[in-house]
Order: C-alpha cells, then structure tokens, then sequence
C-alpha cells in the first residue's frame, strides 16, 4: 500500500535515472511504501526487488542525494519550464491513459482544460507540397472547430500541422518534443518553436 503520493523532487530523482519508468516506479512503490522510501532503501534491499538488479540499484541509491534533481530545477526555472508530475491535477488526463505515460512533463508556456479535446496529425519528413497543404488546410480547418492540433514538431507534415493551426484564429497547437525543450530539433523550426 502506497503511504503517500511522490513529492516532485522525488519523483524527478526516478525520473531521470534511466530504466526507471512508469511501471518500476510504481512497482518501488508498491514494494517500500512510498517513493521516498525506496529512494531511501539501501541498496541490497532494491537489488532484492524483481526486475532491478545490481546496476539500477546502484542509480537509485546514487540518486538519493538530490544533485541531479536540483540541477533540473534549476535549469527548468532559468528556461521558463513547468515541470509536471504525474500525480498533479494540471497532468493531462487523457495522457494518464496511455500504456506508459511518463511520470514528469516538461512544459513551456501553458496546458489548458480545453486542450483535452486534441487531434494528432503526424506524418512522413519528405511529404509532398500536396502533402504538406492538405496536412495545414485540415489542422486549421480542426482548431476553427475547436480542437487543439498536438504534433512533434519534425520537418514535413508535423510542421505543416503546428502552421495551419497557428493560421486559423485563436489557432492552439502543442508540440511534443523528442528531443526536449533546449534542444530545438530540427534546428530551422526554432521560429515556429517560439511561436507555438
């Protein structure tokens, strides 16, 4: 039974220890209580844990210790970046549905309720121009009817979808980022970064 929900910081230390996602942490949880306690637990008791083992033992007993959290928030409150836990209201529901959501969201600028009724339209890097204005006609075409067109932001059809949306009045698109938010890629979208 878990004792309590994961404060942020602990939450991120998980995080950022790569092999630790969604269902490894729960499964720490589960097995010590709450978060804290199994990023506390020592590391011959992780290491019992199925599944764990030695090397992510030794990440989650290196992470006890916060440094890496810290530098995290502090380069996400330099950068004007909302970092979202899982167990926080603001998380996107429909994204707590998904097989594995992740336990953090890195965001820049703002999650609204509406942005709940979404549409993705992703597609090939090397489109055709046909292509490419079919993908912009139907993305503005979506947010005059109110919905928010969510892509990644790649070359080809994923910005053709962010422009049609930002053409329409009002237009609302999101950006999932690969390869997070200080790492604009690819690096001629920056403009269209800063405009979503």
């Amino acid at each position: 039974m878990i004792e309590e929900p994961a404060d942020i910081q602990t939450l991120l230390a998980f995080h950022l220890i790569p092999g630790i996602g969604r269902a490894r942490f729960e499964q720490l949880e589960n097995v010590f209580g709450s978060a804290r306690a199994a990023l506390n637990a020592p590391r011959s008791r992780l290491q019992a844990v199925k599944g764990i083992g030695k090397t992510l033992a030794e990440r989650i007993s290196d992470a006890k210790n916060l440094d890496a959290v810290k530098r995290e928030l502090d380069l996400a409150a330099k950068n004007g970046i909302n970092i979202i836990s899982y167990n926080d209201n603001a998380f996107p529901a429909t994204l707590l549905k998904t097989a594995d959501p992740p336990l953090a969201l890195y965001v820049k600028g703002d999650l609204r309720s509406e942005d709940a009724v979404c549409v993705s339209i992703v597609g090939a890097r090397k489109c055709s121009f046909y292509g490419r204005t079919c993908a912009e006609r139907i993305a503005s075409g979506l947010v005059r009817e109110g919905l928010t067109v969510v892509s990644g932001m790649a070359r080809g059809i994923d910005s053709a979808a962010h422009n049609g949306a930002l053409s329409a009045p009002g237009g609302r698109t999101i950006a999932v980022l690969g390869s997070g938010l200080l790492n604009i890629y690819p690096p001629e979208n920056e403009g269209l970064f800063r405009r979503i």
